[in-house]
């Protein structure tokens, strides 16, 4: 009816276009540079959306800071974990502008004549895709052709029961205190870990000088000028003996680093098992959503 028209129908502005340059033909649809009037057409939409999200409609676009609500945060029935997860998951939603054009025509007032006047409106009409707080219309929205939410029990319905389940568990282990923790403490075995091998490398570093020094101090006494048969041969045993002392000290350090890096090696990984245990499911209950989300 008329009335109904009225309210789907924005006319626009006569000073937001030219009649010569409106196209005469429908755009193809999946490869096109928009027209400046649907550009225009859309932006006012986007207004309108931005308005009825800080006045009545619920749903958010992550267009406005929502404030949690403690007292939807510990329920555990369906019914408020499906309201909270629609207050407090951002989920977008497809909208879209069509440019038409109206056609009127009046009978002339003077009942002599014949003739009639046809009168043309230049204006959009818009809709959304899906449900928009669990409704296929809105006023002034275009209603879908089928209604495939009708049925309570349906697929669709069921599907989107499902979605929201999967949004309000994805929502509440992304928020979880727990999944701060240990992020937290993993950052600080790490920290740790590099801390203590910096250090025992540094250590590492200067005994190994440390013994450098000491090998030129014995090469020094057991190269004495005294040719003793005597003296030579013993001091060659002690540079022997010596050398070996070197050679385990030298071991002792290598063992003693990497069994340090085996340690805090280990510790990472605890840590960062069980980091992956919640970060797994996050990323196991998206991939699930994105497959039921395909199939409705």
């Amino acid at each position: 009816n008329d009335e109904e028209e009225d309210s789907l129908f924005t006319e626009i502005p006569k000073d937001q276009y030219k009649e010569e340059e409106l196209p005469s033909v429908l755009a193809y649809p999946f490869w096109y540079e928009p027209h400046p009037i649907s550009i225009w057409a859309c932006n006012e939409l986007k207004k309108q959306i931005e308005q009825c999200s800080n006045s009545h409609w619920t749903h958010n676009f992550g267009l406005v800071q929502q404030q949690p609500n403690a007292s939807t945060t510990t329920s555990t029935t369906a019914t408020s974990t499906k309201e909270e997860t629609k207050k407090d998951f951002v989920v977008g939603k497809m909208f879209g502008v069509l440019i038409v054009r109206t056609t009127a025509t009046d009978d002339d007032d003077d009942e002599s004549s014949s003739s009639q006047t046809t009168t043309t409106k230049l204006g959009y009409l818009k809709a959304y895709s899906g449900t928009l707080q669990g409704c296929t219309s809105q006023d002034g929205f275009c209603p879908i052709i089928y209604d495939r939410t009708h049925d309570a029990q349906g697929f669709f319905n069921v599907g989107e029961e499902e979605l929201n389940q999967i949004n309000y568990k994805t929502n509440q282990l992304q928020n979880n205190p727990e999944r701060k923790k240990r992020n937290e403490r993993l950052i600080d075995a790490q920290q740790r870990s590099r801390e203590a091998l910096a250090y025992a490398k540094k250590k590492q570093k200067a005994n190994k000088e440390k013994r450098r020094l000491q090998r030129e101090e014995m090469k020094r006494k057991c190269s004495n000028d005294d040719n003793d048969d005597d003296y030579i041969s013993s001091s060659s045993k002690q540079y022997k003996d010596f050398e070996e002392q070197m050679k385990q000290e030298s071991a002792f350090d290598q063992r003693e680093f990497k069994a340090l890096k085996a340690k805090h090696k280990k510790e990472v990984q605890e840590k960062q098992k069980l980091v992956n245990e919640i970060e797994e499911e996050i990323e196991y209950l998206k991939k699930s959503r994105k497959e039921k989300s395909n199939k409705l």
